[in-house]
């Protein structure tokens, strides 16, 4: 069965992040946010989302979903009071062995969300999901130790939880049919990566868009219905060794500086 895909936005900490961590500083999120508000997009949950997926020969151009990946603290402190001020759902991907550890990534150190947290972010509607593969892609796993490691961590995301996780997600890689059958028979609904993932949409495969540029106008081409198709294409990986997406990034900087000279010029 062929799935239409749905446009589903992954993001990493919000807030000040090296530039390896992917980070979104907080007042270009907030203009995001904004955006998607202003605009009359629909952002809807996990659950909704893949509900178009199954239900919906073709997902409307509005649609969009939100999920935050690692559990960085800036989830609780920052980012879900900005989303219950709009009343956007999301969700949050963590690794429950990082539930309450402060450690050093990329020479920062970051501090996860605590147990209470988490449980917080659960009470007020948001979708909490399991991370997997540690920031690397899953790929990189093999398929017997991958499964150990989906059975441990959903055990201890549910008991500290005390409720289901039926989603997870990874940065990139996708699953091979060996383990999404396994999760298929787990009974989880979704899972979560990063475009492009060269294989036909499914609910165990949905690739997500990163985003992690402050330049509005590359926001802008992620959200757009065209970039989830080019993003998710075979033709992608071809584009990116010609440097092609790197152009497109290039040329709206610039317009981007040459807009803020003309209005600083008064011109």
């Amino acid at each position: 069965m062929r799935y239409p895909r749905v446009r589903i936005l992954q993001y990493h900490g919000i807030g000040e992040y090296p530039e390896s961590l992917f980070g979104l500083r907080e007042e270009t999120f907030l203009d995001q946010l904004a955006y998607l508000s202003e605009t009359g997009y629909n952002v809807v949950s996990l659950d909704d989302a893949l509900n178009y997926m199954k239900n919906s020969r073709k997902v409307p151009e509005n649609v969009v979903a939100l999920t935050f990946d690692h559990g960085y603290s800036d989830a609780y402190q920052k980012v879900a009071p900005l989303l219950l001020a709009r009343g956007f759902p999301a969700a949050f991907f963590l690794n429950p062995f990082w539930i309450g550890v402060k450690r050093e990534v990329s020479g920062k150190e970051v501090s996860h969300m605590g147990l209470r947290e988490i449980r917080e972010l659960a009470d007020n509607g948001f979708t909490v999901g399991l991370y997997l593969g540690e920031g690397r892609s899953i790929e990189k796993k093999g398929k017997d130790a991958l499964i150990f490691e989906i059975r441990e961590k959903r055990s201890l995301l549910e008991y500290a939880l005390e409720r289901d996780v039926s989603y997870a997600a990874a940065k990139e890689g996708v699953l091979s049919r060996r383990v999404r059958r396994f999760m298929e028979a787990e009974g989880f609904r979704g899972f979560f990566t990063q475009c492009p993932t060269r294989r036909a949409s499914h609910p165990l495969a949905v690739g997500r868009i990163q985003i992690d540029d402050p330049d509005q106008n590359i926001f802008l081409m992620k959200i757009s219905n065209s970039y989830l198709f080019y993003k998710d294409s075979r033709a992608f990986p071809v584009m990116r060794k010609l440097k092609l997406n790197w152009l497109v990034h290039r040329v709206s900087e610039a317009l981007g500086e040459l807009k803020s000279f003309n209005v600083a010029d008064g011109t």
